[in-house]
């Protein structure tokens, strides 16, 4: 795994696991999303539908 470095439209920093074949270059907008029982960032009740979209800059 890659650890992906984003920032979200709110400043917020979020860093990302992801898989090596990830090709995001810096600056690139990204959607970064997780099943609610991986997420550990927001909390559990802050997605709807079974998944908790969050988009964000690479930096």
């Amino acid at each position: 795994h890659l650890r992906l470095v984003a920032k979200l439209a709110n400043e917020q920093v979020l860093i990302v696991k992801v898989g090596p074949e990830a090709t995001m270059a810096n600056g690139e907008t990204v959607t970064v999303s997780c099943a609610p029982n991986d997420c550990r960032a927001f909390p559990a009740d802050a997605g709807t539908g079974g998944a908790i979209p969050k988009q964000g800059k690479t930096t």
